[in-house]
């Protein structure tokens, strides 16, 4: 995602999450370079465009089965 910093500013918060931009000076090439820190997570969104859990980057695969069969209301 990319935006300005308002923007994004605006999404982060929407999201609950979070996110930083460090400057690290100039490239050769006269670009800014800069690092941007963020959280690792996967929203996970029911069919109505409700998000539904937010699932840890470490997530084990039975626990993103269980919680994408709870939102899509899946039962076996």
């Amino acid at each position: 995602m990319t935006g300005n910093h308002d923007e994004l500013g605006k999404i982060a918060a929407l999201y609950r999450s979070d996110y930083n931009r460090k400057h690290e000076g100039k490239h050769e090439e006269g670009d800014d370079n800069y690092i941007v820190g963020h959280m690792a997570f996967v929203y996970l969104f029911d069919s109505q465009g409700k998000v539904r859990d937010l699932l840890a980057h470490e997530s084990l695969p039975g626990e993103i089965v269980k919680s994408v069969r709870k939102a899509l209301k899946v039962r076996i």
